[in-house]
């Protein structure tokens, strides 16, 4: 069970494996908050406005990362 991570710059042993699970969870919860509010402020904004494209490629573009995050980081819980 024994593996080095480069988060907590530890091996992750039977020993400390509770530090590990606390960084993955709350690295978890941390990036399902973020995404959450990505999509409300996206909602929240009036598209009509044709002079705020970099805007949208932004919202786009933060809520892909956050739900990769969350997958990625969601299957650590998982183990």
């Amino acid at each position: 069970m024994d593996h080095h991570c480069l988060w907590i710059n530890n091996c992750v042993g039977y020993w400390n494996y509770k530090a590990f699970f606390t960084l993955v969870l709350y690295a978890t919860i941390g990036s399902i908050h973020s995404t959450i509010i990505v999509i409300s402020c996206a909602c929240q904004k009036d598209w009509n406005y044709s002079g705020r494209t970099p805007l949208k490629i932004f919202y786009v573009a933060c809520g892909a990362m956050m739900v990769a995050l969350f997958a990625t980081l969601g299957t650590l819980l998982v183990l």
